[in-house]
């Protein structure tokens, strides 16, 4: 029975990462699990259009001037692709995570404008892997969710940006 109980004890405690100092469980594990939720549009041409790695700190919005005869063009929304980005906003301001984090927790960093640079692909994204069989399901146009949580859940799949 005991050896039951450490193998139990053991397989849970491997699948956790290893806390790094400075973070805790749910920033970890958030770090960790991104991957099950980063594979929709993520692909590696994301990484150059990211922040340069001479920038120090985010800036709210971004600062454009148009001449007095243009349009100037539609903001992008800004938002959190993750659910948990409250709960891991001091990552925000952690250089080895800088670039998850303005993927991931834009609004939540205050990084809209790094954000904004992203190409469509990394911004226009859902949070869940079953969003396009919950889509076709009418996920999308159903009350029993409120609009914002139906933006929120499945963005790219409800065509929301």
């Amino acid at each position: 029975m005991h050896s039951l109980v450490f193998l139990l004890f053991a397989s849970v405690v491997h699948s956790y990462l290893p806390l790094k100092p400075g973070t805790n469980l749910a920033e970890e594990q958030f770090l960790k699990n991104r991957n099950e939720t980063e594979t929709e549009g993520s692909g590696e041409e994301i990484e150059q259009f990211l922040i340069s790695e001479n920038s120090t700190a985010f800036s709210a919005s971004p600062t454009t001037t148009f001449p007095s005869s243009s349009v100037p063009p539609v903001p992008i929304k800004c938002y959190d692709i993750s659910k948990k980005c409250s709960k891991i906003k001091s990552l925000c301001t952690r250089q080895e995570y800088r670039t998850i984090m303005v993927r991931q927790c834009a609004k939540t960093c205050d990084a809209c404008a790094q954000f904004a640079r992203l190409p469509h692909a990394a911004r226009c994204r859902d949070s869940f892997h079953s969003c396009p069989i919950w889509a076709k399901n009418g996920f999308c146009h159903t009350t029993y969710y409120t609009l914002e949580e139906r933006k929120d859940s499945c963005r790219k799949s409800c065509e929301d940006c």
